[in-house]
């Protein structure tokens, strides 16, 4: 059994008493990066043909199913937005993977239009031109049936579900990363919107979740750590309003000598 499916399993077995924290921790996982240990991972992953593949994981919390699924008719960049409306799953035939795509969501939720990142849709435009390129550099020997399609590496062959998942795990190994799922990428995104205060509604809309009780019971932890440092914050902010601190500032002050205007 995959980390992924241990993940899940405890998760739908204990819902009422098992966070995503929990098993994280069980498993060892991180289950999220801060905005740090993202840019060594975008480090990582520069000039390699997942990078747009990570970014728009990270940028978006979309799920692995909806970046493969991903469409250039989903990108309007007169309008500057992305629609995500369709998957990529993976079936068994003749004893092989094999990819395939449907307009069938995991909810209705999941269908929704958000606005183009402007640094997104700046890769985008390079990708696509670069496509356009290599297509013309390579004639007969570029792969043409994925055309249609964003996650595509330099011969237009697709970047499948597996490979995403199997080539991440390699990367975090290879540059000694803190232990991560691909599809905590989204918990990532997820946390930092919390972080930046954006309300667990917007965050709601913007995973695609189905209800809101969804998004409270996955990041209601994160909320209140947040809610942590609003207490630290505002506890240092009136600190001199503590009983204690003016009975010491007072003593400190009654102590220091005070200076004469003929003196000064």
């Amino acid at each position: 059994m995959t980390d992924y499916e241990a993940y899940d399993k405890l998760f739908s077995k204990y819902p009422d008493i098992v966070t995503v924290k929990d098993v994280s921790e069980m498993l060892g996982l991180g289950m999220f990066y801060n905005e740090q240990e993202l840019g060594l991972l975008f480090n990582a992953f520069r000039g390699d043909r997942m990078e747009i593949v990570v970014l728009i994981a990270a940028y978006y919390g979309l799920r692995r199913s909806e970046i493969i699924g991903l469409r250039w008719d989903a990108i309007d960049f007169d309008k500057k937005t992305i629609t995500i409306r369709e998957k990529a799953y993976t079936v068994r035939e003749d004893g092989k993977g094999v990819t395939k795509f449907h307009n069938q969501l995991k909810t209705r939720a999941s269908y929704r239009t958000l606005p183009l990142i402007p640094y997104i849709g700046d890769l985008l435009k390079e990708k696509k031109e670069r496509n356009e390129y290599l297509s013309k550099l390579m004639k007969h020997e570029y792969c043409h049936d994925y055309d249609d399609y964003i996650c595509t590496d330099n011969f237009g062959n697709l970047i499948t579900p597996v490979y995403v998942t199997d080539h991440f795990a390699s990367m975090i190994r290879k540059h000694r990363l803190k232990k991560l799922r691909f599809h905590d990428l989204r918990h990532s995104c997820a946390s930092l919107l919390l972080a930046n205060g954006v309300p667990m509604k917007a965050i709601q809309e913007w995973l695609g979740h189905s209800t809101f009780q969804v998004t409270a019971d996955f990041y209601s932890h994160l909320e209140f750590n947040s809610k942590l440092s609003s207490a630290d914050a505002i506890a240092q902010a009136l600190g001199a309003c503590n009983p204690d601190t003016e009975e010491a500032s007072g003593k400190a002050k009654s102590n220091t000598p005070t200076s004469n205007d003929e003196n000064a």
